[in-house]
């Protein structure tokens, strides 16, 4: 399969890959929002400083697509200009741990538990905003 990318796009999948391997597990383990990740750690049965979390939390996919937004503030929501918008989405799946992270222009968004409804919203290059997320069983929210 051929896939162009620009400068700019490889550098916000590298910047997200980056993040994912070695800030998320410290955000996830520390994090203050505890009720969901605690729940999440609890059904994968798993400790963060565990070496076998380490080895699988590496096993990766990565998805990498554009969506349309329907303002200059794109899938982060709140203030932005009222024009269609073109971004960079990359959703990066752990199916050891059941975890697809969302990065926006190469920024961690949000990540939500691997389930049938965020498979689909994968599938089709339509994953929600940070404000639509009604669906979707939120794991960690950046904002």
């Amino acid at each position: 399969m051929y896939t162009q990318f620009s400068i700019s796009s490889l550098s916000e999948l590298s910047t997200a890959i980056a993040y994912f391997l070695t800030k998320m597990p410290f955000l996830l383990d520390n994090s203050q929002d505890s009720d969901s990740i605690i729940n999440w750690m609890q059904e994968r049965k798993f400790a963060i400083r565990e070496v076998e979390f380490q080895d699988k939390w590496k096993r990766i996919n990565i998805s990498c697509f554009i969506q349309m937004w329907g303002s200059t503030a794109c899938g982060w929501g709140g203030m932005g200009g009222a024009a269609m918008t073109e971004s960079y989405t990359v959703a990066i799946h752990n199916k050891d741990y059941g975890i697809i992270a969302v990065f926006y222009r190469g920024e961690f968004a949000y990540a939500i538990k691997d389930n049938d409804i965020a498979k689909d919203h994968l599938m089709k290059g339509t994953l929600p905003g940070l404000n639509r997320l009604e669906k979707f069983a939120v794991i960690y929210k950046s904002r």
